[in-house]
């Protein structure tokens, strides 16, 4: 055998001598991730500041941690994101925008924030690793030769903002939150406290928002004093002139004034709540001002066209529209390809939504958690279009269908918080079935994400759910989803016990199919946990299942998990003849699953080798390095270089071996898979080798 390895980014090429003949593999092209820019835009009519922001300067040359601090609406996240752009072109390597969600009732688990760091400095979804500490670690090294600027908007916790500080010198991260938190203190973090506007600056926003409209004698302090100098209030302010410019500024002052409500409180709590309802009131849409109310239900903070036609019972035309309306009353602000609100705009919203009748109500969240149940539940079928489903939900025609497995877990990037928040709301409403369906929906995205936070809550509300509903099918089911995020987290025991206890429930339903997928969860905990020839009879009853009730691929699978036991349990032999069977049964299937070709062959070659079979076990790794290449896995063919590298040391040739493991880690590197570190201290015991 000989492996060439080739340098740069182009991936591996592998000769071998196979059973076919020597053969090949081309090696597909693999780009690097871009650089990441994710800055939002310049806000185009930022005004005053101009002392804060050469505080801000000052104090980034000499701490990478820069906290600023001030009450909702001030203008922390547009004092952040205009510095951030001054500042941009010293930080080439990449800039991150994180929002931290402190002031939505439902702030961002730490992990959760980790992981969309990682995977937006390039890290694959499916390597970001699973625990916390192993995530700060990756991200520390990632960050440690770079130079990259962070925004990290509207923390809630220090704990939240970290695990965030990039470990380079170099490096520099901004925070927005409304609360001091001083124990940033000890990392060095620099604050600014962000004021209201004076009256000078009040009035020089006013006139930037509504350029050509006021002019120089135009007294606008009957308004900048109604406002408070809060920039929030003054936006929503120049709404109502900007529909009303005939109007004298006097007479807008007192359509504001109007609106003063009896809420107590500081002035500029109170100035923000009267110019909301006061451009509420103005909104020239019924339509407009109906989906602003129903807004309030919305238990998330991201607002799409579809979703708001749904709430709203609309077209996606007429709630894009009527969106685009309430942007240009400074009610709802764009977010990419969606929309937001500021957290005191939400809660103004959700004080209508109070007041709407239950009948309305009621109708609307049914119409939104369909949305959501429906396209969740396209989005993981997009990801695992095989597995077992027994929500309702899968068998309807509606279901959407995802260009590829990337649109989908992009929809839930973008979603997945509030289908989070939907299953909480869910359960606070005692919506239970609704709330078992949609975290069935979240199995494939908890996988592959590993939102750990996240995904036990969702899974534990379901079991609750099911139990509230007297449903045992629903709740054995649930049990299993349970026990995905333990086994992810290497909680085996945990694992293997909601195994027994979905076990116990399928039983007395007489249901082969949740018998036999009970039965796999605790073989492959047990095995996991260095049981395997426990796992062994529980394997055999799972296959004797899916046998009775033709299941190919999961006769298939299980006989591949069943190898897997038994090689751990030193029945290589019998191990061998399992991988044989569920080989040929995944090559046979109607819809093939490449995946699991090569995991079976990648498997295999251990098992040849401690048979002492080493030339088929060269031949398989070659096998799974093409599979996997002509798949498109790179994953799997830095798995499958490292097999090969295994014969090779078995069959004493270290050049080769050293060969296969560079070409392995070339792979690994580049997705930022722990796997890499591995193989370095593999290359390093083994020494330098004659290429």
């Amino acid at each position: 055998m000989t492996a060439n390895h080739i340098s740069g980014a182009h991936g591996v090429t592998v000769q071998a001598g196979t059973i076919h003949g020597p053969v090949t593999v081309a090696a597909p092209h693999w780009r690097p991730p871009p650089v990441p820019r994710q800055l939002p835009p310049d806000p185009p009519r930022f005004t005053n500041r101009r002392s804060e922001l050469a505080q801000l300067h000052r104090a980034r040359r000499t701490t990478r941690l820069l906290v600023l601090v001030g009450i909702g609406g001030v203008g922390k996240t547009s004092l952040a994101v205009r510095a951030c752009h001054d500042i941009a072109e010293h930080y080439p390597d990449g800039h991150l925008h994180l929002s931290l969600g402190g002031g939505s009732g439902s702030p961002v688990p730490p992990g959760e924030l980790l992981g969309a760091a990682l995977r937006g400095l390039g890290v694959a979804a499916e390597f970001v690793p699973h625990t916390m500490s192993d995530r700060v670690a990756l991200y520390r090294s990632l960050t440690h030769s770079r130079r990259i600027l962070v925004l990290a908007d509207d923390a809630a916790t220090t704990d939240q903002i970290r695990p965030l500080i990039p470990s380079g010198a170099d490096s520099v991260l901004v925070a927005t939150a409304r609360t001091h938190l001083p124990a940033l203190l000890a990392d060095g973090a620099a604050y600014l406290r962000v004021d209201p506007l004076p009256e000078s600056g009040a009035t020089e926003l006013l006139r930037r928002l509504l350029p050509g409209t006021i002019t120089a004698a135009t007294n606008l302090a009957p308004l900048t004093a109604l406002c408070a100098g809060m920039p929030l209030a003054l936006c929503t302010a120049a709404a109502l002139m900007a529909i009303t410019p005939d109007q004298p500024i006097e007479t807008v002052a007192a359509m504001i004034t109007r609106h003063r409500s009896t809420r107590t409180g500081p002035a500029t709590e109170v100035s923000m709540h009267t110019g909301l309802s006061a451009s509420y009131s103005q909104v020239p849409d019924p339509g407009a001002q109906r989906l602003y109310r129903l807004l309030g239900l919305h238990p998330g903070t991201r607002y799409t066209a579809p979703a708001a036609a749904a709430l709203a019972d609309t077209t996606i035309d007429q709630a894009h529209d009527h969106l685009v309306l309430l942007t240009a009353m400074s009610l709802t602000h764009v977010d990419g390809d969606a929309w937001t609100m500021h957290d005191v705009t939400r809660n103004h919203a959700r004080d209508l939504a109070a007041e709407l009748p239950d009948e309305e109500t009621n109708a609307a969240l049914d119409r939104l958690f369909d949305h959501y149940l429906l396209t969740a539940a396209g989005a993981d079928r997009a990801l695992n279009r095989s597995r077992w489903r027994l929500a309702e939900v899968f068998t309807r025609a509606e279901v959407p269908r995802f260009t590829d497995r990337a649109e989908a877990l992009a929809w839930w990037d973008a979603e997945g918080t509030t289908v989070r928040a939907l299953v909480k709301l869910g359960w606070d409403l005692e919506r239970y079935r609704q709330v078992g369906e949609l975290a069935e929906t979240c199995k494939a995205w908890g996988s592959i994400h590993r939102p750990y936070e996240a995904w036990e809550e969702i899974t534990g509300l379901a079991v609750a759910s099911a139990t509230a509903l007297g449903d045992t099918r629903a709740r054995a089911y649930a049990l299993l989803l349970q026990a995905a995020p333990a086994m992810c987290q290497h909680q085996f025991a945990v694992a293997a016990s909601l195994g027994a206890e979905a076990l116990s429930l399928w039983r007395a339903l007489d249901d082969p199919q949740g018998t036999a997928s009970s039965l796999e969860v605790m073989a492959v905990a047990l095995t996991a946990s260095g049981r395997p020839e426990e796992a062994l009879p529980k394997h055999q009853e799972s296959i004797e299942l899916h046998e009775a009730i033709g299941k190919p691929r999961g006769i298939a699978l299980q006989r591949r998990l069943y190898a897997r036991s038994l090689a751990r349990a030193n029945q290589p032999d019998a191990a061998c003849e399992q991988s044989e069977y569920a080989l040929e049964g995944l090559t046979t299937l109607a819809e093939p699953d490449p995946f699991q070709v090569v995991q079976t062959l990648i498997d295999r070659v251990a098992i040849l080798l401690a048979l002492g079979r080493h030339e088929e076990a060269e031949d398989t790794g070659s096998d799974a390095v093409r599979e996997a290449q002509q798949a498109g896995h790179r994953f799997q063919t830095g798995a499958a270089m490292r097999a090969l590298a295994d014969v090779a040391a078995a069959r004493e040739r270290p050049e080769d071996e050293s060969r296969c493991l560079r070409d392995a880690h070339d792979i690994f590197a580049a997705l930022h898979a722990p796997e890499a570190a591995q193989v370095t201290d593999r290359l390093t015991r083994l020494g330098p080798a004659t290429p």
